[in-house]
């Protein structure tokens, strides 16, 4: 059975949802808030969702009055949605003849109160209901919770009101993924030993309330999780805690580099459009400035490559690019290339073929870019040392090194390494010793020639005793600081610059063998029957015999349908994680999903740590940059038309209206992108 793709589970449920509502006359119009459309727009093409629907628009936009259609509002449960819903039926005459009202998640009682009290709305509402559509799927085995500035919202001590906002949309994200897969899994949580914080209390929290939600839902709905060939799934639920080294390792897979290394100025408050930009010659000579979305599956190569060693995805490019040559010999004079360059600038000049050749070109010149950072920044250096922490020591080679702290000293002294570069060795490093004493971070900081940034690595280095490790030692003497690392090397690699994998990778294959520690990962309510270590699948005990038995004789081509094995991280997942998750799912053979409130970089991980100290007003968080733009509905939704004729609005006009707004992910907020930027502590620093 093949692989379960969360963008196409997800896609299938919004569009059984919109189609299972019924209209008197067949015309609906799909009004969407922000957030819904964001999601919507991000699992469909405004041409296949108008299969569906009449029209579509957003909730907080100037529309027309469409007596002649119902209007499906499929919003989030926000004040502001609902103030724009309120509008709606407090015109008159009101701007659609019902109303079917779809809430992305449970509406608080105020909200329920509001509704209620529009007698207008009352009496043309024909469903209300909620949905649970909050999952924004990123990838086919990605998914988050929509929730930017984890980090900081969970962690730092002036944000605690926000904390059971943060636990609520990771626990509706894991409602959604267990309704769009029917399962009902085992659940399990992070539980540190000897945690030094509260907050180590987080994927409890959050496990306790999705079993409790799960639970709740299951007596409701009498009918789910219904049958289910696959072994029972499991869902973990941890947080940025259990890998601190994740953040901050060079991973050299083509994805995790490009977002590492390249700056997507777009990819803010909880956006990803991924954009990339850069030049290409046409077949005129002409140099000309392009621009695509490095995103599945508008990008099949991008598909195909991300998860490559960035050498690997490279060769393949050329490959592909020898095959487009050969294929078409009749076009290619040969003889006067010599080599990729040469190759390239052929096909630029190619007539036709302008898909694959805009594809080509463009991760060419990707690859390219990233392999002369790479080159620049001695990057395969700085990635050994980093190996050989996370190794505690041991080379690629399997000796103990004796003396790190002289190659750490050797490396950031070197001019060639930048200062991001140079503060990621330092933080490693600290890590691999267990603290290190205040003086000792000083000289190595004044070493580095990072005197500047001082104030900023110092206050890193407090802060990761609010991440549940003290990084900081109060004497020489003083033992390091002892905490149980879950990530694992692998000795067999082939480079000795990716031996790490994610502890991600870790607890997902020992949890898969049964062998996953419960004291450390304890169960939230029920457990497997039996447990037999040797046995891969035995963290599954509730099989049927029988159907084993109609997959397993002798000869069968019959495939089982694979287990499903959830990782929920708190706090931000990185690029290098999901890649880990794949992996996992390809060795073991089951279904692996990693999920998150957002995805973080090497570079927001840095800043979000310096943020946990920060005041609240200096954190411009985004849910509080979204509160302050407002709840009340705009003035325009109460505006009378002049000459007041019910329209029904058709494709070409939805059209419109879903593409000029697809790059908006929330409510209009002045500035916020730009103000967003302003955050990064060490920007003059970091390159």
């Amino acid at each position: 059975m093949m692989a379960s793709d969360l963008i196409k589970l997800q896609r299938d449920y919004l569009l059984n949802l919109i189609g299972s509502v019924e209209t008197s006359n067949g015309l609906k119009c799909l009004v969407l808030d922000a957030n819904s459309e964001r999601l919507v727009n991000s699992l469909i093409d405004s041409n296949t969702l108008l299969r569906y629907v009449t029209t579509v628009e957003r909730i907080d936009k100037k529309r027309k009055i469409r007596l002649s259609m119902e209007g499906v509002y499929l919003i989030g449960p926000t004040k502001f949605s609902v103030n724009c819903l309120l509008a709606d039926f407090q015109i008159n005459p009101t701007r659609y003849k019902k109303a079917h009202l779809l809430f992305l998640s449970p509406l608080a009682r105020e909200l329920t109160n509001l509704i209620l009290g529009n007698k207008q709305l009352e009496a043309n509402t024909v469903t209300r209901k909620t949905v649970d559509f909050t999952l924004l799927p990123l990838e086919g085995h990605v998914f988050l919770s929509d929730a930017p500035d984890s980090l900081p919202t969970l962690y730092n001590e002036n944000c605690l009101d926000l904390i059971r906002y943060q636990v609520s949309r990771a626990v509706q994200s894991l409602m959604n993924l267990c309704i769009i897969t029917g399962e009902y899994p085992l659940v399990r949580y992070y539980s540190p030993q000897n945690p030094i914080n509260k907050s180590s209390v987080l994927p409890r929290m959050i496990a306790q309330e999705f079993q409790k939600t799960l639970d709740d839902y299951c007596r409701i709905k009498q009918d789910f999780p219904g049958d289910n060939p696959r072994p029972r799934s499991i869902f973990i639920v941890t947080d940025r805690t259990m890998d601190l080294l994740a953040p901050l390792m060079h991973d050299f897979t083509y994805e995790a580099m490009c977002f590492d290394l390249l700056e997507f100025a777009e990819n803010v408050d909880g956006d990803y459009p991924n954009t990339y930009r850069y030049s290409v010659e046409n077949e005129n000579g002409e140099l000309l400035d392009r621009e695509a979305s490095l995103k599945p599956p508008i990008d099949d190569y991008w598909e195909e490559l991300r998860n490559m060693h960035i050498l690997d995805a490279s060769n393949q490019l050329d490959a592909k690019l020898n095959k487009l040559i050969s294929n078409n010999p009749m076009m290619v004079d040969r003889d006067k290339a010599s080599g990729t360059r040469d190759f390239l600038f052929i096909v630029a000049h190619l007539h036709g073929f302008d898909e694959e050749r805009r594809k080509i070109m463009l991760h060419k010149k990707l690859t390219e870019e990233l392999l002369v950072i790479n080159n620049d920044r001695h990057l395969a250096e700085c990635a050994d040392f980093e190996q050989n922490c996370a190794a505690c020591g041991v080379s690629y080679d399997g000796e103990k090194i004796k003396d790190m702290a002289s190659f750490l000293l050797s490396w950031i002294s070197l001019d060639y390494f930048t200062t991001s570069d140079k503060i990621r060795l330092i933080l490693i490093y600290a890590i691999y010793r267990g603290g290190l004493i205040r003086t000792d971070v000083s000289k190595l900081v004044k070493f580095a020639g990072l005197a500047s940034a001082e104030e900023h690595v110092m206050t890193l280095f407090e802060n990761f005793s609010l991440l549940g490790f003290q990084l900081l030692k109060a004497h020489p003497k003083d033992k390091g600081f002892k905490k149980q690392f879950w990530h694992k090397i692998d000795s067999n690699a082939v480079l000795n610059t990716s031996r790490y994998r994610p502890a991600i990778q870790a607890i997902v294959e020992l949890a898969s063998k049964g062998t996953l520690d419960e004291a450390v990962f304890p169960y939230i309510k029920d457990k497997p029957l039996e447990v037999n270590e040797t046995n891969p699948d035995s963290a599954t005990s509730l099989k049927n015999p029988r159907y084993r038995a109609a997959w397993s004789r002798k000869g069968s081509t019959y495939s089982p349908p694979k287990q499903r094995i959830v990782v929920y991280s708190a706090g931000g997942i990185t690029y290098s994680e999901m890649k880990a998750g794949y992996d996992a799912g390809c060795s073991l053979n089951k279904d692996v999903f990693i999920g998150s409130d957002e995805v973080i970089t090497p570079r927001m991980f840095v800043n979000n740590v310096i943020d946990l100290t920060s005041d609240r007003a200096s954190l411009s968080l985004f849910y509080d940059r979204k509160r302050a733009a407002g709840e009340s509905a705009p003035k325009v939704l109460f505006e009378q038309e002049s000459h007041h004729r019910p329209s029904i609005g058709g494709p070409v006009e939805s059209s419109a209206s879903l593409a000029s707004t697809a790059s908006q992910s929330h409510e209009p907020l002045t500035n916020d992108k730009e103000k967003h930027r302003k955050r990064d502590k060490l920007k003059k620093f970091w390159k």
